[in-house]
Formats: C-alpha cells, structure tokens, sequence
C-alpha cells in the first residue's frame, strides 16, 4: 500500500471532516513526502497525526482558517517540542496545550 492510499484509509478510518481530506488528499507530492519525513522521524503515527489535524481542524473552525501546509507544521514544532521535554503526550493533546498556550502566529 502506498503512502497516499494509506492515508485515505486512515482518514476514512478517522472520520476526518470532508475539507481536511481534500486537504491531505491534495498535497503535492513533496510536501507530501516531507509530512512522510516528519511522521518517520516522530514518535508518532499517521494515525496520532491525523488525530491531531482533525482537532486541529475543530479549533480551525472556532478561530481562523490556516493552510494545511501551516497546520502540518505547526504540528512537527509540537512533536520536537515534545522530545525536548522528555513527555511523550497524545500529539492530539500537545497541539491543544500549544494553541493555548501560544497560539498561531500570523508569520507561522
């Protein structure tokens, strides 16, 4: 199974809103293959990220819209925020901790 049909069985699997599917559906090839970089390189797996962008979608909603390129990366500062601290949280759980506590820069 390749990368891309992994993921739609696992955004099937997820119940990931409509928008967020095409979202990931539609990336681009590299920026496809770096997320694939970023999820090897975490203690994380796809599903733990789809998780997480699907919770990021639901405060998405409640306050601004953002790419999936800057969802996908503030995702990767939350997984290496997570190894400097030596906790190992739910990413779904670390990403709400971040949004409360910082938030999304406008420049993110």
């Amino acid at each position: 199974m390749n990368l891309k049909q992994r993921l739609e069985t696992v955004i099937h699997q997820q119940k990931a809103q409509p928008r967020l599917r095409d979202e990931l559906m539609n990336l681009p090839d590299p920026e496809l293959l770096n997320w694939a970089k970023s999820i090897d390189e975490s203690d994380y797996s796809l599903e733990e990220w789809v998780t997480a962008l699907i919770e990021f979608h639901l405060w998405e909603e409640k306050n601004k819209p953002l790419s999936i390129t800057t969802k996908l990366d503030y995702l990767i500062c939350c997984t290496e925020g997570s190894v400097q601290t030596g906790k190992l949280l739910p990413l779904s759980e670390l990403l709400i901790q971040y949004l409360n506590a910082h938030g999304v820069e406008s420049n993110f």
